[in-house]
């Protein structure tokens, strides 16, 4: 899932890993809009109906985009991406995630 400007991506989501619950994301770029974030909610917590997303990341503006989405830390991965590259752990609940559709989003029946 990509956020384009001018016939260039400038923000993306990768879904890696899909348990059913949880999905692992990775996270790149800049320039993030609300409208993108509504979507990329909408589209985890109510199509896929996962309860969670994971990223894990070493770049703080990941961890600050995360963050501003409703995310915690929830570890760290010492040298996970490599020597001295540690992996900051985040995860964001379904019922956390600031930008909803409509504040709250769609329980499941």
């Amino acid at each position: 899932m990509g956020l384009e400007r001018n016939g260039e991506i400038i923000a993306a989501f990768l879904f890696n890993i899909y348990t059913g619950p949880d999905i692992h994301v990775t996270i790149a770029g800049s320039g993030w809009t609300r409208r993108f974030l509504r979507e990329m909610g909408q589209y985890l917590f109510e199509q896929l109906k996962v309860e969670r997303f994971t990223a894990i990341t070493e770049n703080q503006s990941v961890v600050d985009i995360v963050k501003r989405v409703g995310g915690r830390k929830e570890g760290l991965l010492r040298n996970h991406f490599g020597p001295d590259r540690d992996g900051i752990l985040l995860g964001v609940l379904k019922n956390e995630y600031r930008y909803a559709t409509h504040g709250k989003l769609t329980q499941s029946t």
